[in-house]
Formats: C-alpha cells, sequence, structure tokens
C-alpha cells in the first residue's frame, strides 16, 4: 500500500519504507496519483516547463530509467508513447470513498496533507499542481464533513459535531459558517465556556487578519449562549438532489492534459483560448 497523505511511505507485509525525496519517485507519485495512462509530452511539460522539446523528452527517458531501477517500483508500465504505474494507495481509495459516498472515510482517510513535508527541489511545475490538488482533496474532504456534520446533527450527536467542526476550523479558521455551527454543538454540548472562548479567540483573529467583526447573527448566538438561552439550531444548507456526486464536483479534463498543463505552468501575462464551437473552450 502506497500511502500518500503525510510523508510518503510503502508499506508491506514486512517493512515500512519512507520515500526520499527524489526526482525518479517524484514521476511515480505523479503517476501513482493520475490512475491512468499520461503521456510521455504532459510528463515532459511538467517536470521541464522551460526546456525544449528534445531536452525535456532526454530528461524523461533518463528519470524513467532510473525510476524503474527501484526494486520496489513493480506495475510500472511503459509504452512509447505513455507511462502507468498501477498500485493500491490511500489517494486511490480516497477518491474510491468519495465517488461511493462513504464520508467517514474519506475524513479518516484525510488525516494529513498530501505528501507532507515531502519536497523535491528543481521540480517547479510539479509544485504547481501539487498544491493545485491539494486544495482540491481538501475541498473534498470538506465537503464529505459537512456530509458528516448533518447526519451527526440529526442524531443529536453534538459533542462528534464539535471534534470535527474544529478540524474544518483548522483549515479555515475565520470560516465564520463553521465557527457559527461549532459554537452551537459546543453549547448544546454542555461547553458553554469553551464556545465563549473559542468565540473570543476568533473575533480577535477576526479583528487582526481582516479588520472585521462577526455578523450579526453570530453575534446574537452567542448573547443567546452567554445568557445560557434556548438555542434554535441553525440547519446546514441542503445539498442539491437528483445529480450524480461526479457532476456536483468541477469536471475533469480528457484529452486536454497537454493543452491545461501549459496553461496552467505558462509565465505569460494574457493567454488566449480559441476554437471552433462546441471543442470545449469553456
Amino acid at each position: 500500500m502506497l500511502r500518500l497523505f503525510g510523508y510518503p511511505t510503502l508499506e508491506t507485509a514486512s517493512e515500512k519504507l519512507e520515500l526520499a525525496p527524489h526526482k525518479p519517485i517524484c514521476l511515480l507519485l505523479y503517476l501513482a496519483m493520475q490512475q491512468t495512462w499520461v503521456s510521455r509530452e504532459v510528463l515532459a511539460t511538467l517536470f521541464w516547463p522551460d526546456a525544449d522539446e528534445e531536452g525535456a523528452r532526454r530528461n524523461l527517458r533518463m528519470m524513467l530509467s532510473r525510476a524503474k531501477e527501484l526494486d520496489w517500483a513493480k506495475g510500472l508500465d511503459i509504452s512509447p508513447l505513455q507511462l502507468r504505474w498501477s498500485v493500491e494507495s490511500d489517494y486511490k481509495a480516497f477518491r474510491e470513498a468519495l465517488g461511493a459516498g462513504d464520508w467517514q472515510t474519506v475524513i479518516d482517510l484525510h488525516s494529513q496533507t498530501l505528501l507532507e513535508g515531502w519536497r523535491v527541489p528543481g521540480v517547479a511545475g510539479f509544485e504547481v499542481w501539487l498544491e493545485l490538488e491539494r486544495e482540491s482533496l481538501l475541498d473534498s474532504w470538506r465537503e464529505a464533513a459537512m456530509h458528516q456534520v448533518r447526519e451527526l446533527q440529526a442524531k443529536a450527536n453534538y459533542e462528534s459535531v464539535c471534534l470535527l467542526l474544529s478540524r474544518v476550523l483548522t483549515y479555515e479558521p475565520l470560516a465564520e459558517d463553521s465557527m457559527a455551527m461549532y459554537l452551537e454543538a459546543a453549547y448544546l454540548s454542555g461547553r458553554r465556556e469553551e464556545a465563549l472562548k473559542t468565540y473570543e479567540r476568533f473575533c480577535e483573529r477576526l479583528r487582526d487578519d481582516l479588520g472585521l467583526e462577526p455578523l450579526a447573527t453570530t453575534q446574537h448566538l452567542i448573547e443567546t449562549i452567554r445568557k445560557s438561552g434556548r438555542l434554535e439550531q441553525t440547519p446546514l444548507p441542503k445539498q442539491a438532489t437528483g445529480l450524480p456526486l461526479e457532476l456536483l464536483r468541477p469536471p475533469r479534463l480528457i484529452g486536454r492534459e497537454l493543452e491545461s498543463t501549459q496553461f496552467l505552468h505558462s509565465n505569460a501575462r494574457l493567454l488566449l483560448i480559441k476554437a471552433e464551437p462546441g471543442m470545449g473552450k469553456t
């Protein structure tokens, strides 16, 4: 099993191998996360965006040669035009759980940031892609967390709601909607003083970072908590229904890997995309 959340490791029945931050391993990890065939052209552009085509392809052949020497890199498929590494990973399990609506598994797997503490010098294109992927995974994790919060609220399990929302606020400390739900859950679970202290810290940070005060609704909520009044719990917004989960999230481009890679890593101040109507410019 390849572990990609946190520092990357490869676990077997007999050992746990931490993967060193080297370019050939960087290539393998990227292939593992793609979970499909990736063209050599895309890889060459990703890892050597400033090199000429011939030089980038030569560098890719050398990197691939070094990757093939790793005795643990089993299942690496190589063709003249594309590459693929089929391996079981927690990243793959995360994506599968997300598609199946298994929110608890999604939450459990994203216990750390993707490739946390692992950095390879000289692969700026990969680093840009990695930051975008981390943001995408965090958005998906947040979606799962809110689904789970909704289920826990329905069961009046406010203690678990607090624990989960505290993780959400770790990533988004100034998300006032999440903070309001946390304050409600803390109060309803009998932790009134903790709710008040958390609110004060939130106000201080909101003023220091943004120069803002909490919304009127949040202030009304905290006044109710201070007076130990009856709380009208704020429901979470209802999710759209009747559509597959895949359609509720941004789609993944198919057949535009090279173009999207060039677009993301371009240093141009202005880019123009043109094509015939219906060709997929949007």
